[in-house]
């Protein structure tokens, strides 16, 4: 399939612009523009469709602070509506799989996006990548397509991380199926773990900072081994903002890897943009 990208390169000049209708007699003083005399912005180097859920506040602002630091990057995002109920739960993910569909397909011309993900880790494994792939690619056809959660896997093993804990703000089946999604390739542990057992997504997006940073020392506290990295899990925690990472991997002497963070570091390199940048942990800044 041609993506716009590739029809932009071959689009005469010329096809960009109307003819100059002669029904058209404005009563003030009209010039039109000279072909020759408009200038075009270069190709982004990327453009990512993310899908979202509604209850996610903080992405919000974390993630075009983000962005923001990759030159010709661009940013679109959709939130994704129908939700079973605004817990954060199975039963609420499960009805919702055409949701992520239509949201996608929100973002038009459907062609011009390369990379496509859903930014929520508990639908991601919920659903599971089949699910979430087929969804974003009907919407998407010429994207690259990912999770959240696959994004969080990716990271710990580009980082050479086995032995690790998890942090998250969910409920204790969910929390384990977290759990269960990072030991799922047999090259991972979770040594430990803390969850804070919240059943609203929304209440998750309203947890301080230093309850996080306290759940993180805990959960290293309580390992019997040490830990290569914590995984601070769900895009809702607001810590993927300029300066947390790389503090908190310097104040535990541990690896630190989120939700927020490792998808768009996953967008970002799969979508051929390998800057390195500070403040947002080791994951951007050496890898």
């Amino acid at each position: 399939a041609t993506s716009l990208w590739q029809a932009q390169r071959r689009t005469p000049e010329s096809s960009r612009f109307a003819p100059v209708d002669p029904e058209v007699t404005p009563d003030h003083i009209q010039m039109r523009l000279a072909r020759d005399d408009i200038g075009f912005s270069p190709l982004r180097r990327a453009a990512l469709a993310v899908v979202q859920v509604p209850t996610d506040f903080n992405m919000d602002s974390e993630a075009a602070l983000l962005i923001a630091k990759f030159p010709g990057v661009e940013l679109r995002m959709q939130k994704i509506t129908g939700l079973g109920t605004d817990l954060c739960t199975p039963e609420s993910f499960l009805p919702a799989r055409k949701n992520i569909r239509d949201a996608a397909m929100a973002l038009t011309p459907n062609d011009y996006c390369n990379v496509a993900g859903l930014a929520c880790t508990s639908m991601s494994f919920t659903l599971g990548p089949e699910i979430v792939d087929a969804e974003l690619q009907i919407a998407q056809p010429n994207a690259h397509t990912l999770d959240m959660a696959r994004s969080q896997l990716k990271a710990l093993r580009t980082m050479g991380c086995t032995n690790v804990g998890l942090v998250t703000p969910y409920i204790d089946l969910v929390h384990n199926n977290n759990v269960k999604m990072l030991e799922s390739g047999g090259d991972v542990t979770v040594a430990a773990s803390v969850n804070l057992g919240l059943v609203k997504s929304e209440w998750s997006s309203m947890v301080d900072q230093q309850t996080i940073i306290d759940a993180v020392q805990r959960t290293k506290a309580i390992s019997k081994t040490p830990l290569d990295a914590v995984v601070i899990g769900c895009s809702a925690l607001r810590v993927c903002v300029p300066g947390f990472i790389t503090d908190l991997e310097s104040t535990t002497g541990v690896n630190i890897v989120t939700s927020t963070q490792s998808f768009y570091w996953n967008c970002l390199r799969t979508g051929g943009v390998d800057d390195q940048i500070d403040g947002y942990g080791r994951l951007f800044s050496d890898f």
